[in-house]
């Protein structure tokens, strides 16, 4: 056999076993947020962060009001398994489904959304998850440094409640690297604190809780298993 036949035979074998290598697909999570700034800047830290290898998150921000943050969140997941299931028939490579659907939203206490309700209600029909804040996002940091049940009356109470730990925090600040080593204390009482709220028998959502733990949970509990 020539010299170059051996090497072209040589690439083909190499193609081929590149074409038949199996690569498990990690999960994907859709993680639709309310607002532009905070959430959006806090779940793509944990995307970029090189400790999250064991599940894949594609985060979406600014997506306007609870009913619309749902709305999107239910069409892109949609589309994504559509897409997906045209490209299976067609034997083409493609992005998996989401494995899970997120939509992340503040309650904000007495300024409670007028769409809020009807966004629960299109998520319990959708199967869509919900990571809601009683009265906002901030709770869910606040939690991180310290263990508190004291109810708000509107969302910068607890920007301020946080400002004793993070100084010049704003919706724009970056503090992913002084939340993240005290993730497990505030995935602990985040779900004690909603578990045992004495208004869970009529509220899902009371004042204050949140439900962003259960989302953090599930990569950041992989991680350290």
């Amino acid at each position: 056999m020539s010299r170059q036949k051996r090497n072209n035979r040589a690439r083909n074998d190499a193609s081929f076993g590149r074409r038949n290598a199996t690569r498990i697909p990690r999960p994907v999570l859709l993680i639709v947020c309310e607002g532009a700034v905070t959430e959006d800047y806090y779940f793509n830290a944990w995307r970029k962060s090189a400790r999250l290898a064991t599940v894949t998150i594609e985060v979406y921000g600014g997506a306007g009001q609870p009913d619309t943050v749902v709305g999107k969140a239910k069409r892109w997941r949609d589309e994504r398994k559509t897409a997906y299931d045209h490209a299976v028939r067609r034997g083409e490579a493609a992005d998996p489904p989401f494995e899970q659907t997120w939509c992340v939203f503040d309650r904000e206490g007495q300024y409670e959304a007028m769409s809020f309700r009807g966004a629960v209600q299109l998520a319990e029909r959708e199967q869509i998850k919900l990571a809601i804040s009683n009265p906002c996002f901030e709770y869910w940091y606040l939690l991180h440094f310290q263990d508190t049940g004291m109810p708000f009356h509107h969302g910068q109470e607890v920007k301020q409640a946080l400002r004793r730990y993070i100084h010049d925090y704003q919706e724009a600040s970056d503090c992913f690297k002084q939340l993240e080593p005290l993730t497990l204390a505030a995935i602990e009482r985040a779900r004690q604190r909603y578990e045992r709220h004495p208004e869970r028998e009529w509220d899902n959502f009371p004042n204050p809780s949140t439900t962003v733990y259960e989302l953090v949970a599930i990569f950041y509990l992989r991680l350290e298993s």
